[in-house]
C-alpha cells in the first residue's frame, strides 16, 4: 500500500562569481531572475502543480545570496543547479562566471513520521531532525558535489520508504525468520548416539584441509565429488527444466560496477575484499624485491605505499556480471525473461573472527541463479524456484529443510530484527527474499538452534534495474538464487553421514560413477 507524501522545501544558499557584480551586471542579473528563471523552473512540473520559486536574492560583493522555495515536482536543489546553468548562459557575454555554490541550509517539511532512531541511522550527520511529528530535517552546508551525487534525493526515498512501512495492513506483517512452510522432522547421522558435526568429521577423514588463509579450505576429491553432483542434480532436477541457461561471471569486479550496487558499500562495506595493484612500472616495488631477493622476507608494509587503489572487489554476491551486461543496453520484451545460472567459481566475503568450518568462509562455493523479466514473470520465476528447490531437498535429497522470511544478506542482524514484511498476495511478491533452511541438529532442538540458510530467493523489483540503468520496451524487474554449496554439503552430511552406501539412490549412483574419490594418505595426514 503506498501513502500520498507531501513535502515542502526551503533553500538558503549563494553563488559566487569571478568577481564583484557592478551595478550593470546586478540589472542584468535581476532580469533573469524575473523574466528567465521561472520559465526554466516550470520545465517537467505536471500541468496545474507547483515547483520552486525564488523568495528572495541579495548581492555581497562577488557572492548571491538566495532562498528557493520548492514542492517535490522541482526541488529546490535541483532549481539551483538550473539558475546556475542559466546564469553561466546568460552573463557569460559579461565575463561573468561562477566559480562555486553552496547551500547553506536546506529545510524539508514532510506529511509523515518516523522514529528518531529511524532518522538518525538513515542521515547519519548529513542531516538534522528539526520535528519528529510531522518530520521536519534539516540539510547544512552541502556542496554541489553533494547535490549531483543525488545525496539529498537518495535519503528523502529511504525516509518515505521507512514511513510507508507504517502504513501497510498490519494483519499481512511477519518479521524476518516467520517460517512459511516445512518439511516433516527427519533423523539425522550420529556417532555413539550423538548428532555427528561434518566439520569435524570431513578433517579427520581428510576431506577438507585447513587452508591457511582464515576461512579458507582446500576441499579434496571425495568432498569435491559430492560438491559437484548436488550442483549437476541442481541443474538437472530445477535450472535446466525452468528454461535456466549457464553463462560464466567474472569474479574480480571493477569499482565502478560496485558503486551501482546499491547497499553494499552502505551496508556490507566492512565484509567486502577490496583488491590493490603496484601498475606494471619495472621500477615500483624496488625495494620490496630487493629485500625479497636478498633477505628471502617479504615484508607488506614495503608494499603498502606503492599500491593503487583499491581498484577492484572480489565478487561478494557473484550476480554483480549479470545487471553490468545489460546496463545501457536496451532489451525487447519479446526474449524476456532472461534466466542465467554461474557456477564457475568461488565468492567472496569477510567474515572476519566468524568463520566456522564450512558453514561461515571467506572464500565459498556458490550456485547464483539470476534472471530479467516482467514484474510478474520475475515473481513466478522466484516461486518456481523456491518451490522446485524445496521439493528438491524434501523428496531428493530428503532433508529436514523449511522456507523462512528471510533478509538480503548485507542487512545485519540488528537491521533485519527490526524489519516487518509483508506477506499477503500469492507468491508473497511483497517478501524480497524466500530463504531455505536446513535444521543442524549438533547445533542443538529444532527450537533454539540457528537453522542454516542453504538458499536465498529474492525479488530485487527495479532496485538493480535503476542503479544500473538497464532499459527495455517494457518495465523490467530482477531476481536472483543463490545455492550456498558449501553449506549444502554440511546439511547433506549432517543427514546421510559420510558413507556413501547410506545416501539417497541417485546421489550414490552419481557420486560412484566416473571414479571412486579419494584422498591421498600422507606420513602425517589426514
Amino acid at each position: 500500500m503506498r501513502m500520498e507524501v507531501e513535502m515542502d522545501f526551503h533553500l538558503k544558499g549563494w553563488l559566487r562569481f569571478n568577481r564583484n557584480l557592478e551595478e550593470g551586471d546586478i540589472a542584468a542579473l535581476a532580469e533573469i531572475i524575473r523574466e528567465k528563471a521561472p520559465e526554466q523552473f516550470n520545465k517537467g512540473v505536471p500541468r496545474g502543480k507547483k515547483g520552486s520559486r525564488i523568495v528572495k536574492w541579495g548581492i555581497e560583493g562577488n557572492t548571491l545570496r538566495i532562498e528557493i522555495e520548492g514542492t517535490r515536482y522541482l526541488r529546490p536543489h535541483d532549481a539551483l543547479l538550473r539558475l546556475k546553468n542559466l546564469l553561466l548562459s546568460e552573463l557569460s557575454k559579461r565575463r561573468l562566471g561562477i566559480r562555486d555554490l553552496m547551500v547553506e541550509e536546506y529545510e524539508i517539511r514532510t506529511s509523515f513520521e518516523i522514529k528518531p532512531s529511524e532518522v538518525t541511522k538513515i542521515l547519519g550527520d548529513y542531516a538534522v531532525m528539526l520535528n519528529e511529528k510531522p518530520l521536519i530535517i534539516a540539510f547544512r552546508e552541502l556542496k554541489e558535489e553533494d547535490i549531483k551525487s543525488r545525496l539529498i534525493d537518495r535519503a528523502l526515498t529511504e525516509l518515505t520508504k521507512a514511513a510507508e512501512v507504517s502504513v501497510i495492513p498490519k494483519g499481512k506483517l511477519v518479521p524476518v525468520g516467520t517460517i512459511l512452510t516445512k518439511t516433516q522432522q527427519k533423523s539425522y547421522a550420529t556417532e555413539n548416539g550423538v548428532p555427528i558435526d561434518p566439520n569435524n568429521i570431513a578433517l579427520k577423514r581428510g576431506w577438507i584441509k585447513r587452508f591457511p588463509g582464515r576461512g579458507q579450505w582446500v576441499i579434496t576429491s571425495p568432498m569435491t565429488r559430492l560438491l559437484r553432483v548436488l550442483k549437476e542434480m541442481i541443474e538437472d532436477h530445477i535450472l535446466i527444466p525452468l528454461g535456466f541457461q549457464e553463462w560464466m561471471f567474472p569474479k574480480l569486479i571493477p569499482w565502478d560496477v560496485y558503486e551501482r550496487m546499491p547497499g553494499y558499500f552502505e551496508h556490507l562495506a566492512e565484509g567486502l575484499m577490496y583488491v590493490c595493484h603496484a601498475g606494471r612500472d619495472p621500477e615500483a616495488l624496488k625495494e620490496f624485491k630487493l629485500e625479497a631477493r636478498l633477505k628471502k622476507k617479504a615484508n607488506p608494509a614495503l608494499v603498502r605505499d606503492e599500491l593503487e587503489g583499491p581498484t577492484h572487489i572480489l565478487a561478494a554476491a557473484q550476480c554483480e556480471p549479470f545487471y553490468q551486461f545489460f546496463s545501457g543496453e536496451i532489451t525487447p520484451e519479446e526474449i524476456l525473461p532472461v534466466k542465467v545460472y554461474d557456477v564457475s567459481g568461488w565468492t567472496y566475503r569477510w567474515e572476519g573472527g566468524g568463520v566456522e568450518g564450512l558453514l561461515r568462509t571467506v572464500e565459498f562455493f556458490r550456485l547464483e541463479a539470476v534472471w530479467l523479466g516482467t514484474p510478474e514473470q520475475v515473481v513466478d520465476i522466484r516461486w518456481e524456484l523456491a518451490d522446485k528447490t524445496f521439493n528438491f531437498l524434501d523428496k531428493v535429497l530428503d532433508l529436514e529443510v523449511r522456507m523462512t522470511v528471510g533478509a538480503p544478506f548485507y542487512m545485519t542482524t540488528e537491521q533485519a530484527q527490526e524489519k516487518l514484511v509483508d506477506i499477503s498476495g500469492e507468491k508473497y511478491p511483497e517478501v524480497p527474499t524466500l530463504d531455505i533452511e536446513a535444521y543442524l541438529p549438533y547445533k542443538g532442538s529444532r527450537e533454539e538452534a540457528e537453522w542454516l540458510e542453504i538458499n536465498g530467493i529474492n525479488v530485487h523489483k527495479k532496485k538493480y534495474v535503476d542503479s544500473f540503468r538497464i532499459k527495455a520496451n517494457t518495465e523490467v524487474w530482477t531476481g536472483c538464487n543463490g545455492y550456498g554449496l558449501t553449506r549444502y554439503l554440511v546439511a547433506f552430511l549432517v543427514r546421510h553421514g559420510f558413507e556413501p552406501e547410506k545416501w539417497p539412490k541417485e546421489v550414490r549412483e552419481r557420486y560412484e560413477g566416473p571414479y571412486i574419490p579419494k584422498t591421498p594418505r600422507l606420513i602425517t595426514w589426514p
